[in-house]
């Protein structure tokens, strides 16, 4: 098997950017030096304190080798896609979504056309969904929204994120974005040479089968002999136009955040892609062995020693 030319999705860049770039931060440096001070002092480290020195010791480590180094994370999500090429996909285990609704991701796919049309309102500009696949050598994946029918003539890529509900939506004022977005947006301009995108937030009603079963549970209180009272009917009209944020203006329900094409960024994914290429293929080899073999080999590992085992005794 050979990785030297897999492509990587624009959404699992945030599993392998991560700590890609060798440095130390200021803030890393003095932790560590608090830390150590402390084992030289004899004092009791804190659980938080023996982690954060194992992740300063590895960051302070690859600072000093330079260049790009995967962290434990990636290293674990690539042994993932390795064994899906080696193997074949496996099932995914399910959980259940506590509370009621849809999972978030689910709910994502079901809004974005009100999403979408919720920018074209505000800006007076049509959208267009764009769900053709795009790559290029390292990546590859769809894109969301661009502002011409064709990618050709677009000048501008949007990622339309909508909000689980309206205090998620209302908290974007301190926190507008997340390094995963930017990461992903790179991406798309890397793939098409667009340099400018939106990452858009936006608040729409919820799911039409999130509204029928509300309704429902709503009935079910506050009917319980299964006869619509007007009270119902009340509640239910205030309720549903809740859910739905018409009470909300349109402008106060979106807000975006410019992200520009950063030359210095592409370049890091680039080189981060290349270096989880090598890493898969030097997997390849060490997997190849450990399968060939029935016992791990012992030799020359003192952990391992019988001689310091005791005698059977449990010892």
């Amino acid at each position: 098997m050979d990785f030297s030319k897999l492509k990587f999705s624009p959404t699992s860049l945030p599993k392998i950017m991560c700590n890609s770039r060798a440095t130390m931060s200021d803030t890393g440096i003095k932790d560590l030096d608090r830390i150590q001070l402390k084992q030289l002092q004899g004092k009791i480290l804190s659980p938080k304190d023996e982690k954060d020195l194992k992740r300063l010791l590895k960051q302070r480590e690859n600072s000093e080798k330079g260049g790009i180094v995967l962290s434990v994370g990636c290293e674990k999500f690539l042994t993932g896609i390795y064994l899906d090429e080696r193997y074949g996909s496996r099932y995914k285990l399910l959980s259940s979504e506590v509370g009621i609704g849809v999972p978030q991701m689910v709910r994502g796919v079901k809004t974005e056309n009100q999403g979408l049309a919720l920018l074209s309102s505000i800006d007076g500009k049509q959208y267009f969904k764009y769900k053709k696949t795009v790559e290029n050598d390292y990546l590859v994946g769809k894109l969301d929204v661009i502002d011409a029918e064709t990618l050709d003539k677009a000048k501008s890529i949007f990622d339309i994120k909508s909000a689980r509900d309206s205090p998620t939506f209302f908290s974007k004022i301190d926190e507008h974005f997340t390094q995963a977005n930017i990461w992903q947006m790179q991406a798309y301009f890397a793939i098409t040479g667009i340099e400018y995108g939106e990452i858009v937030h936006c608040l729409v009603g919820e799911p039409a089968d999130v509204i029928e079963e509300q309704e429902e549970l709503l009935f079910k209180k506050m009917c319980p002999d299964g006869i619509k009272t007007t009270n119902f009917e009340v509640a239910w009209d205030k309720a549903k136009n809740n859910m739905l944020y018409n009470d909300i203006p349109e402008a106060d329900r979106l807000i975006g955040f410019s992200v520009y094409r950063d030359e210095d960024a592409i370049k890091l994914i680039y080189d981060t892609i290349t270096e989880c290429r090598n890493w898969l293929n030097e997997y390849h080899e060490r997997h190849g062995k450990f399968i060939s073999q029935r016992h791990f080999e012992q030799k020359n590992n003192p952990k391992y020693n019988t001689t310091d085992m005791g005698e059977g005794n449990g010892e």
